[in-house]
C-alpha cells in the first residue's frame, strides 16, 4: 500500500498509513522507530497543510516521548495538540483517547498532576514554529 501510494502521489493515504504504523511501534514499546515513522508523517502533513494530521503527529510523538520517560515532552506535544485540535475544530476521536491513555497516564504519573498540567498549559501557548521545533527534535 505504501509503495503504490507513493508512486501515484496519494499524499493521505501516505500521512495516515506511517502515522498507523508509528502507533503500532509506539504500541509495541518501539518508541526510537515510532519518532523515526513519524518524520515522514510529519513533512506530509505541513506539504498537504493538514492540521489534523500535524495534531496526529504531535500526539503520536508524545506517546513515544511518555514511553521514553520523556514526561515534560509528552505533556507539552499533547497541550499543543490540544490547542491545534481546538483551533480548527477537530477534536480528538475517542478511539485515539484510548489509544493515548495509557502513555498520557504513564506522563501525569512520572512529573505529578501539577506539574504535567503546567507543562501541557504553557506549550498552549507556543506558537507554530515553536511546536514544529519540537516535532522535529524527535522524529
Amino acid at each position: 500500500m505504501l509503495a503504490i501510494s507513493r508512486e501515484i502521489g496519494l499524499k493521505f493515504t501516505l500521512c495516515y498509513a506511517h502515522l498507523g504504523l508509528a502507533r503500532l511501534a509506539c504500541l509495541q514499546g518501539h518508541y526510537a522507530q515510532s519518532h523515526s515513522i513519524l518524520k515522514e508523517a510529519l513533512l506530509l502533513s505541513q506539504d498537504m497543510g493538514a492540521d489534523w494530521a500535524f495534531a496526529f503527529v504531535l500526539e503520536t510523538n508524545a506517546c513515544a516521548a511518555a514511553g521514553q520517560g520523556s514526561h515534560e515532552t509528552a505533556a507539552a506535544l499533547w497541550g499543543a495538540a490540544a490547542r491545534l485540535r481546538e483551533m480548527v475544530g477537530a477534536p480528538l476521536p475517542q478511539a485515539y483517547a484510548d489509544i493515548y491513555q495509557p502513555f498520557e497516564a504513564a506522563a501525569r504519573n512520572g512529573m505529578g498532576e501539577a506539574a504535567f498540567t503546567t507543562a501541557w498549559q504553557r506549550a498552549r501557548q507556543f506558537p507554530s514554529p515553536g511546536v514544529l521545533e519540537l516535532a522535529q527534535g524527535l522524529t
